[in-house]
């Protein structure tokens, strides 16, 4: 068992990684093509940074809620919706960081998200649900996670594409 977070622990079980939550209780299992390239990022994760494993807990968050044959569905149109949104939650992050050189603008902004009424940005897919947090390293990890899982579409639409002669 290695502990890549304050709460979060990853134990391999065969081709199975299954990540734990110590405070929620929570377990995710991987898939060995999955868990190598997170175990590839486990080095950086025993440094005490905890950024990566923000995101990858995102991710897993986000994978509950869409699979990754959700994913796959939407094809390219999907990964750029991906893309465009990751790009909002990173700006978002950094507006919400520059603010801080203001309190009144952090308060303003902050008061927005709390209150619901932060309107989401034009370009915003109709269909997904703006969801902004107060916190900038939340955003941060949204919009990683988001970069992550429009990469994992884009690799499977590369892969097709060579395979028919399109690559």
């Amino acid at each position: 068992m290695t502990r890549i977070g304050p709460q979060t622990t990853a134990q391999r079980a065969g081709d199975v990684l299954v990540i734990a939550n110590a405070q929620t209780g929570e377990e995710v299992s991987l898939q060995e093509q999955d868990a190598a390239r997170l175990a590839a990022a486990l080095p950086y994760l025993l440094t005490g940074a905890t950024g990566i494993a923000d995101i990858a807990a995102e991710r897993i968050r986000q994978m509950r809620h869409w699979t990754r044959s959700h994913d796959l569905q939407g094809g390219p149109a999907h990964a750029a919706n991906m893309l465009r949104v990751s790009s909002f939650y990173a700006a978002l992050a950094a507006r919400q960081v520059d603010a801080f050189q203001s309190l009144d603008d952090t308060r303003d902004l902050r008061d927005l998200i709390l209150e619901g009424t932060l309107q989401a940005p034009q370009g915003w897919p109709d269909s997904w649900a703006w969801d902004p947090s107060v916190d900038p390293a939340r955003n941060a990890a949204m919009s990683a996670a988001l970069n992550a899982a429009a990469m994992d579409v884009l690799a499977v639409v590369r892969a097709v594409a060579e395979s028919q002669g399109r690559g």
